[in-house]
């Protein structure tokens, strides 16, 4: 990890093969559905592997966001396969922020070296062995997953990268990861508000996450997008009563709660104290989807102020 305010960037190689794939030979519309997909997942899996939230936005994100700016370089042949290659900042110089504290949980440690691509490759490690337990999981990132259906489907083609997982391994997206990861969907509760009542025990003021000991004794981290004032102060109380967004496992088991507001518990606050499930929510949250516009196939700092027909005919240029 880098003190000096320097990117160490490290490449990372991603094969295509199958329909609109081949060798140099590209078409540019698969290639801008490809690649806009994985800028998604890779931003997705970056906010929910340090932040517990896969479409987490504004205050907790603002140290992570130079993490996934990416670099695109020429993609190049590789037999009748397709090579993209992309250049990410390691997490330590990009985000080190991240570093300045101990994580809260084991599980939750990173290493500086990695990249926002060792974290996609983790998260599908996860999917592709069914692991609904795990914090690797949430609604929005199954659903970035699913988005890949569109260059799958039928078999018609897959990627496969290679990524850190303590340990070298690969990830492979095809056919069988979309479907795993649809599977998944369908028992993985979408975000809802909620609220929850208990005292707070632990703070990380580097990306303001904390744990939240509820009444009932059990354990519920979360992230904080209010003022950091406000939270410091709340962990004096003896307890507190938070609102907020609940992102929920694969399980359906609650992952985390991303707070926005907080006050002093009082007595008529007993019935929060447990943990919230899928049946207590009281409202859903409409996650936000990929935003609209082919952003993709730019040689370059990614994302730029290309106009979407300024891409295409940077497309029909190169292909």
């Amino acid at each position: 990890m880098r003190g000096d305010g320097a990117i160490d960037y490290v490449q990372t190689s991603i094969l295509v093969s199958g329909e609109g794939f081949h060798g140099r030979s590209v078409q540019p519309e698969a290639q801008a559905v490809f690649v806009r997909q994985t800028l998604q997942a890779v931003r997705d899996a970056a906010r929910l592997k340090t932040l517990h939230g896969s479409r987490i936005k504004g205050r907790p994100i603002k140290p992570l966001e130079s993490a996934w700016d990416l670099l695109m370089e020429p993609w190049e042949a590789s037999g009748e396969e397709t090579r993209f290659l992309f250049r990410a900042p390691t997490l330590g110089s990009a985000a080190p922020a991240l570093f300045e504290q101990q994580g809260l949980f084991e599980e939750d440690r990173l290493q500086p070296e990695w990249t926002v691509f060792d974290l996609l490759g983790q998260v599908i490690h996860d999917v592709d062995r069914a692991q609904r337990e795990t914090t690797n999981l949430d609604f929005g990132m199954l659903d970035s997953l699913k988005g890949y259906r569109s260059s799958v489907r039928g078999g018609k083609a897959h990627a496969t990268f290679e990524f850190s997982n303590h340990a070298a391994a690969t990830a492979l997206i095809d056919e069988d990861l979309v479907r795993k990861a649809t599977d998944a969907l369908a028992t993985t509760p979408e975000s809802r508000l909620v609220r929850v009542a208990g005292k707070l025990d632990m703070l990380r003021l580097s990306n303001r996450l904390f744990q939240l000991k509820l009444l009932d004794g059990k354990a519920l981290r979360g992230v904080w997008q209010g003022d950091e004032a406000e939270l410091i102060d709340a962990m004096k109380l003896p307890a507190v009563v938070m609102e907020g967004l609940a992102n929920y496992r694969a399980n359906g088991d609650v992952l985390a709660i991303v707070g926005n507001s907080v006050r002093p518990a009082g007595e008529a606050d007993q019935a929060y104290g447990k943990r919230p499930d899928r049946r207590s929510a009281s409202l859903r949250m409409m996650i936000g989807k990929p935003q609209p516009g082919v952003l993709a196939s730019i040689i370059g700092k990614w994302p730029g102020d290309e106009s979407e027909e300024e891409i295409d005919d940077f497309l029909r240029a190169i292909g």
